[in-house]
């Protein structure tokens, strides 16, 4: 099946004033003094980075859900908005391990990234100017797709050992046409 949707995407980013391995570190030390909070893996996110430094970037696009008896797959052009005019973008996950997320992009910049709670994942963003090497460490998965058109993304990427930036992202899915929902032309495949 394939259907035209409507894709609502909401992406909060904050710079983390410690890059990802001095946050691993510093959550092995007993420093009982610090405003940290820490995710379910010990990797200390600072609270003040939220408060002070966060860039919000909400968009509406169009794209297409696609979606058999294995994968389901939300595909769109990205726009200037978010920097990445002229790319392509592919969200995908297999229906027997839905809190597994591939996000692929083709086009002006190219990479895959894999999302997986409490998993670092190590992938290549290439650009025009040249390509380079991230991480990205994955703290929560809440793939609500099938069940009410909603997936959140909370992780960070760190770009070979500079800074770390967190990015809380939130994709929103409906029928285009606005005669059935999305979900129940699912379960009618």
């Amino acid at each position: 099946m394939e259907k035209e949707i409507k894709i609502k995407i909401s992406s909060k980013q904050f710079e983390l004033s410690k890059t990802l391995m001095d946050s691993i570190f510093s959550s092995m030390e007993d420093d009982e003094d610090t405003d940290d909070t820490y995710n379910t893996d010990g990797i200390a996110v600072d609270s003040a980075d939220e408060e002070n430094s966060s860039d919000l970037l909400e968009l509406t696009t169009e794209g297409f859900l696609r979606a058999d008896e294995n994968r389901v797959e939300i595909i769109y052009s990205e726009s200037e908005l978010t920097g990445m005019e002229g790319a392509n973008t592919n969200i995908s996950f297999d229906k027997n391990n839905p809190k597994l997320i591939t996000m692929l992009r083709g086009g002006s910049v190219t990479t895959a990234m894999v999302f997986e709670a409490g998993v670092r994942h190590i992938c290549v963003y290439e650009t025009p100017i040249m390509p380079f090497e991230l991480c990205v460490h994955t703290l929560k998965v809440e793939n609500q797709l099938l069940e009410n058109g909603k997936l959140y993304l909370d992780y960070l990427v760190e770009f070979k050992g500079a800074q770390a930036e967190r990015t809380k992202f939130t994709l929103n899915i409906e029928e285009k046409n606005d005669d059935c929902s999305v979900l129940d032309e699912y379960y009618n495949v």
